[in-house]
């Protein structure tokens, strides 16, 4: 089975990889601006809006199509929705058309939960989406929903809360700057939605999630659509505390979670897939790792 994972250097990209490389019945081309993003595996140096007419992209003729390519967020999309169009709805799309009459299988897009719920509250919360990124993620899934009637292929979205886990990014991440301060014994300035609890999960369980679909392709048809996510919601107020505790070594075993608005059932019921890895564990680990880091200055 020929798999094609476009934005295979990101965050989830990379955690996907590493998994997938594990399985033999996958080729695996691997598609990014960088070029080769693991060792040993087959990539393509490609921009993403060009995939669409890249001789080597139509010449793998993937079975699957993995899209996890992202470059902004709900904050700074906000007055940039000729981007977003341009740069996530449009690419996607033609790339799609580009592949159709080949041996395409399945598409699998990494959606938002974040751009579409209202972690914490018993409601989901559809419209109105009050950012560009929301505005896109929601667009793209209608308009797989549109091509599902079409194309002879199932069409999987999956909204993703939000992932934590180590990155080589500098910075990366609302744990890893909460660290900082916390190490440097300062107090972060919340603005924004920052009471808003929101579901968090270890990347890792976002890539064994994806793996699942992959592993359970035939079970889909048409158009579908799952959350991913650990069912525990937190604000960020709350993410800084569980920072402090663990920078005090304190016990933090009991602290008080929400349950997030997430269906995270729903993929269960399909692919038996559920998150594994406790969240808070994974963040006190990358706080360990940042204090081990700056060991050195404190």
């Amino acid at each position: 089975m020929r798999v094609l994972v476009a934005g295979a250097s990101g965050f989830v990209g990379a955690a996907l990889i590493s998994r997938l490389v594990d399985f033999e019945s996958y080729e695996i081309m691997a598609l990014s601006r960088t070029g080769v993003v693991h060792d040993g595996l087959r990539s393509i140096k490609c921009d993403w809006k060009d995939a669409y007419c890249n001789k080597q992209v139509l010449a793998y003729s993937p079975h699957i199509l993995i899209n996890l390519v992202g470059s902004s967020h709900p904050r700074s999309s906000i007055g940039k929705e000729i981007d977003e169009i341009e740069n996530a709805l449009l690419p996607f799309m033609k790339l799609i058309k580009a592949l159709e009459s080949a041996e395409l299988k399945m598409v699998v897009f990494a959606s938002s939960a974040g751009a579409i719920y209202e972690s914490g509250v018993s409601r989901v919360v559809r419209f109105p989406v009050d950012s560009a990124y929301g505005a896109t993620k929601t667009s793209v899934e209608v308009y797989m929903q549109a091509l599902s009637q079409s194309l002879h292929c199932s069409f999987v979205s999956l909204r993703i809360s939000n992932p934590v886990g180590f990155h080589n990014k500098e910075g990366f991440g609302v744990v890893n700057s909460f660290s900082e301060l916390v190490l440097h014994n300062l107090s972060p300035v919340f603005i924004g939605d920052f009471e808003v609890r929101k579901d968090y999960i270890d990347v890792s369980d976002v890539a064994d999630a994806v793996v699942s679909v992959l592993s359970f392709a035939d079970s889909f048809s048409g158009y579908s659509c799952y959350d991913v996510g650990s069912g525990r919601a937190l604000n960020a107020v709350e993410i800084y505390e569980l920072i402090s505790l663990f920078s005090e070594c304190r016990d933090f075993s009991d602290f008080p979670f929400t349950s997030s608005a997430l269906d995270i059932d729903k993929l269960y019921r399909v692919t038996k897939w559920r998150s594994k890895i406790d969240v808070v564990s994974s963040m006190c680990k990358i706080f360990e790792v940042k204090k081990n880091f700056l060991g050195e200055f404190l």
